[in-house]
């Protein structure tokens, strides 16, 4: 009883905490807390981050999955984008931190498509050197028609751009 008591007490003075000082920066994970602005740009452009990192994508190219592809229904619009990063920042990029989310103008879903018959294996794993550039395909597929309106959302680290592209 007298353990369980002290444990409870003991728990009750870590949850607590001085609220004195948390309008401060926090040090190294500062940018995790920063609102920076979104930039953007249009597809078949380069795309300056602001931070060394500079992104191209490709205009949308219309393809067909293979038979093994992932995330490709038989009806479905499927493009094929080429991404370019390049690190003119100070450290390397870890490709956990980047991401591409592409919807349409009205809001719907464009799942990334893998095909490894097509050579659409997603973005590479091995970090990115600073001073280095790597560019890939991905693929998405898409429920409407060629000629609509896309939205691309890329985010490398803290930073992010919105880009303008089209259906092929």
């Amino acid at each position: 009883m007298v353990l369980l008591g002290a444990s409870a007490l003991l728990l009750t003075a870590c949850g607590g905490g001085s609220t004195q000082g948390t309008d401060k920066a926090n040090g190294k994970n500062q940018s995790l807390v920063d609102n920076s602005a979104t930039v953007t740009g249009a597809a078949g452009n380069d795309i300056d981050l602001g931070n060394g990192v500079k992104i191209k994508l490709s205009e949308a190219k219309h393809f067909v999955p293979g038979q093994f592809a992932s995330n490709y229904v038989k009806g479905q619009t499927a493009n094929l984008f080429e991404a370019t990063v390049t690190n003119g920042s100070k450290s390397a990029i870890d490709w956990a931190t980047v991401s591409f989310v592409i919807t349409t103008s009205n809001g719907g879903a464009c799942p990334d498509v893998l095909d490894g018959d097509a050579g659409v294996n997603g973005q590479p794993t091995d970090p990115l050197a600073a001073g280095a550039s790597e560019t890939f395909k991905f693929g998405i597929a898409c429920d409407v028609k060629p000629g609509a309106d896309l939205n691309v959302k890329i985010t490398v680290g803290d930073k992010s751009a919105d880009v303008k592209a089209k259906l092929a």
